[in-house]
């Protein structure tokens, strides 16, 4: 691979008072003797130059302490981008954020994007700085000092290789896994992590193949994105990175998993699980995704399955007196029957 620049000469040319300096990326100012800095700034030069985009809203502190982790990374050649979404009140903490040492340049959206967009956002920026990988990271995170080395050690071994995501834990019981691989139903229409739950006794050690990687972390080859597109917009959220893995692994690149690469989240911090907002969009998406991507013959199997926990579903909330999800739930079915295919092949709705 041909030798990149660091983000730290990068920076130096844009010269922007939004990007802070990277710790790992200017040694010197960290306090690094002259040898040590030209041995990383050696380092950082021969490494694939990777952009992480974190995705904020209204949600600070969790976005700090993921920075305050990713400051803790050893991989000598990243940058980080941080997208507010339209926050009601965090961009000022965020600016201030910058000036205590946690370097990241900072991109400010006038409304919330959704997660789709959002993070497209901080991708349109990434190609343009010219990154060999883009990792999309949730703010709800906490990293492995060593997780982005391993995962792009493995994504070097091969072009084909070209998603990769690491091993995720739940952040509050730390062994237990919340996604180590996952699988997409066509027959069912729904997406099934693997190895949900399962407590890690040393289990996980080889690199494997996987249906799809997860939107809390993932690394791509800069290549994908210029080939396949963006994350579809249309999401706003829920079933956008599979909707993209799909699409990826129908042009033949592989998507894995790296078990030595390791990060544990805050599940669910943004919306409340069992909101209405939540189960619209899993309802509509859900839909939406099946009409981009199955085959005519799975269209018998999914329909009688969805419409059937679609009805379950809807008496269950009337029963349990909760009349905003049952409304969420006909609305999420009423838009993902309205979305359709515009004359220049894109999915409107």
């Amino acid at each position: 691979m041909k030798p990149v620049k660091s983000s730290a000469m990068r920076q130096g040319k844009t010269a922007s008072a939004q990007v802070g300096s990277s710790r790992l990326c200017n040694p010197a100012k960290a306090g690094f003797a002259a040898a040590d800095a030209h041995r990383l700034h050696s380092a950082a030069y021969e490494k694939p130059f990777v952009h992480i985009i974190l995705l904020n809203w209204n949600n600070y502190d969790l976005t700090k302490d993921c920075l305050e982790s990713l400051k803790k990374v050893k991989y000598p050649n990243f940058k980080t981008i941080v997208v507010d979404n339209g926050s009601a009140s965090d961009v000022p903490k965020l600016k201030e954020l910058k000036t205590k040492g946690l370097g990241f340049m900072l991109i400010e959206n006038s409304k919330n994007l959704g997660f789709a967009e959002g993070n497209n956002v901080g991708i349109r920026r990434a190609l343009e700085d010219k990154a060999d990988y883009i990792l999309l990271l949730n703010n709800d995170t906490v990293v492995h000092p060593e997780f982005l080395g391993h995962l792009v050690s493995e994504a070097e071994k091969g072009k084909q290789t070209s998603i990769v995501s690491p091993l995720i834990y739940y952040y509050d019981e730390p062994r237990k896994v919340w996604y180590a691989g996952a699988l997409f139903n066509f027959w069912h229409g729904d997406a099934r992590h693997q190895h949900l739950n399962e407590i890690d006794k040393g289990q996980f050690k080889e690199v494997t193949n996987t249906g799809y990687s997860s939107g809390c972390a993932m690394l791509v080859r800069k290549e994908v994105f210029e080939k396949i597109g963006l994350l579809d917009p249309y999401f706003f959220l829920y079933y956008e990175e599979s909707d993209f893995c799909i699409r990826a692994k129908r042009q033949g690149y592989d998507i894995k998993v790296v078990p030595a690469s390791r990060i544990w989240h805050k599940v669910s911090s943004s919306i409340k699980k069992g909101s209405p907002l939540m189960i619209r969009q899993n309802v509509r998406n859900r839909l939406v995704f099946m009409r981009k991507n199955a085959r005519w013959y799975h269209w018998p199997s999914f329909a009688t399955f969805y419409i059937a926990e679609l009805a379950a579903l809807v008496m269950y909330k009337l029963l349990k007196r909760d009349g905003a999800a049952a409304k969420a739930a006909i609305l999420g079915f009423a838009q993902g029957i309205r979305y359709r295919k515009s004359l220049s092949g894109k999915m409107q709705w």
